[in-house]
């Protein structure tokens, strides 16, 4: 079994802020900075994305290599990026990763651990408006991912009421991908997309190409007195 705890803490002292799974709560800081845990078990595939800014990168670039989770990753365990039609397969050695990839913000990986491990993803809060993934056309395949460090609703996304009859989207259910289809006005899956979660989604044959795009589900106001 899978669990998930999302920790937040402020960079500030004089203003702390606790993101939970929901947009009700607004964040006193923009430089807030935290963690996800997710325990995976030895052998098993979690489909994940960084919902966090690496806070050492110049660009909206992620390096996989430098974040915890691949420093933590023991000896055979294996990480797979997305490459367009297929799956590229990178194994951890006595150091953890050295993979060389570069993640976009809400950009899918799975990873498989070689023992139990408790995941870490963790950076700056992100305070963009709004993230996104290009989505490419012609019955190609995308992988996407929640961008931010809060529970959010995949069918009432642009991309999911949006979408023509017959695009699908899949979700990782802990041991296989549970597809689900647009009909008329859309997706209509119930899925809400944790902190870190990712998915994957295929446009139709004749499908064009767009964007996975997530607004920012809090808000950053002038701190409490």
């Amino acid at each position: 079994m899978k669990k998930v705890s999302l920790i937040l803490l402020a960079a500030a002292l004089s203003a702390t802020a606790t993101l939970a799974q929901s947009a009700t709560e607004p964040v006193y800081s923009q430089n807030a900075v935290g963690f996800i845990n997710k325990t995976v078990e030895a052998g098993t595939y979690a489909a994940l994305t960084f919902p966090f800014v690496d806070m050492a990168a110049t660009n909206d670039l992620i390096d996989f290599d430098s974040q915890q989770i691949a420093k933590d990753a023991t000896r055979g365990s294996t990480v797979y990026f997305w490459n367009g039609t297929g799956w590229d397969m990178k194994t951890a050695r006595n150091n953890g990763f050295n993979t060389g990839k570069k993640l976009l913000p809400g950009e899918l990986f799975l990873y498989k651990p070689a023992s139990q491990q408790t995941v870490v993803l963790c950076g700056e809060v992100p305070d963009s408006a709004e993230l996104q993934r290009d989505i490419v056309g012609a019955a190609n395949y995308t992988a996407c991912g929640n961008p931010y460090p809060v529970a959010t609703e995949f069918d009432t996304s642009t991309l999911a009421t949006s979408s023509p009859r017959g695009a699908t989207a899949y979700f990782w259910n802990g041991t296989g991908w549970d597809m689900k289809t647009a009909r008329n006005n859309g997706f209509n899956t119930g899925k809400i997309l944790d902190p870190g979660e990712g998915f994957l989604y295929k446009t139709l044959a004749t499908g064009a190409s767009t964007n996975w795009v997530v607004t920012r589900p809090y808000d950053f106001p002038a701190a409490k007195e």
